[in-house]
C-alpha cells in the first residue's frame, strides 16, 4: 500500500503536480492538531491558505476558510493521507468528507488505509468520484510473479515452483522479493521454497 502510494507520489512530482504527504498518527484525532497539520500541508499547495489563521480563530471559522480555499484552487494538487485507518474522531472524518466534497476537478486525495474509511464511499462510488485499489490489485498474479522471479531476478525456476512460491507468498510483492533474495543465495530452490 505504502509502496504504491510512494510510486503515485513520484509520478505526481515527475508530472510537476503540487503534492503533499501526511503520515497520520493517533494524536491526529484531535481536530485542532489535524487542522494545523492540514493547513500547513495545504498552505504549500494552495494560494490563500494561511496556517497562522488557525491560531487566531476563536469561533471555528478556520475549517470553513480552508474548505473555501480548496474549492477555489485552480492548479491541480494531490494530498496523500497515509495510515488513514488511525483516524476515528467524527469531527476529523467530517472535515475530510467536506474536503473531498469540495475538491476541484483536478485535485485528488489519496488515502492509504487497511480498512474502509467511514467517508460515505457509496456516494463517491455512485458519482464516479472514487477509484479503489484493494489488496487484489496490489498482489502479483502468477504471471507477474513469474516475470519478477525469472525475467527480473534471473532465477531458473520451473512453473510448478513459481506456483508454489506464489501460493506461499499470496502474491505480495515484498514477500516475493524476499523469496527471490533467498533463492539467489541457495543452489537448491526446492529447499528454500519448502522452508518459506
Amino acid at each position: 500500500k505504502t509502496t504504491f502510494m510512494r510510486q503515485l507520489l513520484e509520478r505526481c512530482r515527475h508530472d510537476a503536480v503540487a503534492c503533499s504527504w501526511i503520515t497520520l498518527e493517533p494524536a491526529d484525532n484531535d481536530i485542532n492538531r489535524f487542522l494545523d497539520m492540514l493547513s500547513l500541508s495545504l498552505g504549500r499547495l494552495i494560494p490563500g491558505v494561511d496556517p497562522d489563521m488557525q491560531q487566531q480563530d476563536q469561533n471555528g471559522g478556520f475549517a470553513l476558510h480552508l474548505i473555501d480555499c480548496i474549492a477555489d484552487a485552480y492548479a491541480p494538487f494531490w494530498l496523500f493521507l497515509e495510515y488513514f485507518d488511525i483516524l476515528h474522531n467524527a469531527a476529523v472524518l467530517a472535515l475530510i468528507q467536506q474536503l473531498i466534497a469540495h475538491l476541484p476537478q483536478r485535485a485528488r486525495v489519496i488515502i492509504g488505509s487497511r480498512t474502509l474509511p467511514d467517508l460515505g464511499l457509496g456516494r463517491l462510488r455512485a458519482r464516479g468520484a472514487l477509484l479503489e485499489v484493494g489488496s487484489r490489485q496490489l498482489r502479483f498474479s502468477v504471471d507477474e510473479a513469474s516475470d519478477l522471479l525469472t525475467e527480473r531476478r534471473h532465477l531458473e525456476l520451473q512453473g510448478e515452483q513459481i506456483t508454489r512460491i506464489h501460493e506461499r507468498t499470496e502474491g505480495w510483492p515484498a514477500a516475493l522479493w524476499l523469496v527471490s533474495i533467498a533463492l539467489a543465495q541457495h543452489a537448491d530452490p526446492t529447499t528454500v521454497i519448502d522452508g518459506f
